[in-house]
């Protein structure tokens, strides 16, 4: 695991100064994010004893890419999203269509949706079995205005479902807008460069930021998009050893995530 060795440092402007990069790229601490998620999902599944043999995951960009990753080891997975170009981030174990009618065309014992503001359509819903169970990605956080609440149609989905066991995810301890994994990552890069230049030596941090959604789906090139992702999260210049992963890992320790049963 490239995490476990240390960061790799180099001389400065003059060999006073080094300037050290992390191990995690971007894409490591996307997928940290969705491990906790995804953990959250098990848990509850195996609590409420729900094995699927076929799954409904509505959203192929990041949460639902590793849901649907995870979930086909154990169950037929099709995951439904209206942006065909975003396929490519998806496992090969897993199936995918970009209309509803063709996913309602099948039959699910679990259906998640992860589409968060302006997803699905809650009548849309309906076009679809009743399932089992079924679980909604709450896209608000701790640090969501009254603007994003109105925009938050993840209750309204819940209320419509008719499976007898449903679940709304929550994830939370950044105070972040909301709570996708997009929005986590670069939460976590800005508090991890705010972090870095508090320290006693650090002359500046700076951290891999883009655009990133702009490149999946203004430009349509998930591979553009994966190769960015791929970069080194953080550099920090500095007339002490930095560490950059533990400051990364610290923030990374205060994101928890949960799925909470939902009665309506």
């Amino acid at each position: 695991n490239n995490l476990m060795t240390k960061n790799r440092s180099e001389y400065g402007i003059t060999r006073t100064v080094r300037t050290s990069f992390s191990n995690y790229t971007i894409s490591d601490v996307v997928e940290s994010i969705n491990e906790k998620k995804t953990n959250a999902l098990l848990r509850w599944m195996e609590e409420k004893e729900i094995r699927p043999d076929n799954v409904l995951v509505i959203g192929a960009y990041l949460t639902g890419a590793a849901f649907s990753k995870a979930l086909a080891k154990t169950s037929e997975v099709t995951v439904f999203d209206i942006n065909p170009e975003i396929q490519d981030l998806l496992d090969p174990a897993v199936s995918s269509c970009d209309n509803i009618e063709e996913a309602a065309c099948r039959r699910y014992d679990l259906i998640i949706d992860t589409t968060g503001f302006g997803g699905i359509d809650p009548g849309d819903l309906l076009r679809l079995n009743k399932p089992d169970a079924f679980i909604a990605e709450n896209p608000c956080s701790e640090g969501s205005d009254e603007f994003l609440y109105k925009f938050n149609r993840s209750e309204k989905l819940l209320n419509k479902s008719k499976a007898e066991k449903k679940g709304i995810l929550w994830t939370a301890g950044l105070n972040s807008k909301t709570s996708g994994t997009m929005t986590l990552t670069i939460g976590i890069l800005r508090r991890s460069m705010n972090d870095a230049n508090d320290k006693d030596g650090v002359l500046y941090s700076t951290a891999t930021m883009e655009f990133f959604e702009r490149i999946l789906f203004r430009e349509k090139n998930p591979d553009k998009f994966l190769k960015t992702l791929d970069k080194n999260a953080l550099a920090i210049s500095s007339l002490v050893e930095a560490d950059c992963d533990e400051i990364i890992d610290n923030n990374l320790k205060k994101i928890n995530s949960s799925i909470l049963d939902f009665s309506g």
